[in-house]
């Protein structure tokens, strides 16, 4: 495990050291009640966390992301706070059409422009899926 993660307590996290690891960062652009309460995104979590050659963590909407008062800070992962930015891949899920406008707004706190097309070659690969 990396440090002291806030997953520690938390019943099916797991925190993964990222040596000899491709690591992912799962996001789900609504706060955490909601996204933990999402098949979809419990079955992502659980598929790539079996993988031993996979550190995935995940990271949910906050308050004050979409006012910018995140951005100072950057989008920490919830296992074992590191940047968004720092990972490998960001895959996201989406269920509503007005998350968008969060995952959005989680990109910028990460230090990412929001269009493909404008990120530069070195930064980590953006999916999105959902139903």
């Amino acid at each position: 495990m990396y440090g002291k993660a806030s997953a520690g307590l938390e019943k099916g996290a797991v925190a993964r050291e990222w040596g000899g690891r491709f690591p992912v960062a799962l996001g789900y652009p609504n706060d955490y009640a909601l996204g933990m309460s999402n098949l979809g995104f419990q079955t992502i979590y659980r598929l790539l966390s079996r993988d031993p050659l996979v550190a995935v963590e995940r990271f949910f909407f906050a308050p004050g992301t979409a006012t910018g008062q995140q951005a100072t800070a950057g989008l920490l992962t919830r296992e074992t706070r590191r940047p968004v930015s720092a990972c490998g891949l960001i895959l996201f899920s989406v269920s509503f059409e007005q998350d968008y406008v969060n995952l959005a707004a989680m990109l910028i706190a990460a230090g990412l422009k929001p269009r493909a097309a404008d990120r530069k070659a070195e930064d980590p690969p953006v999916l999105v899926g959902g139903v």
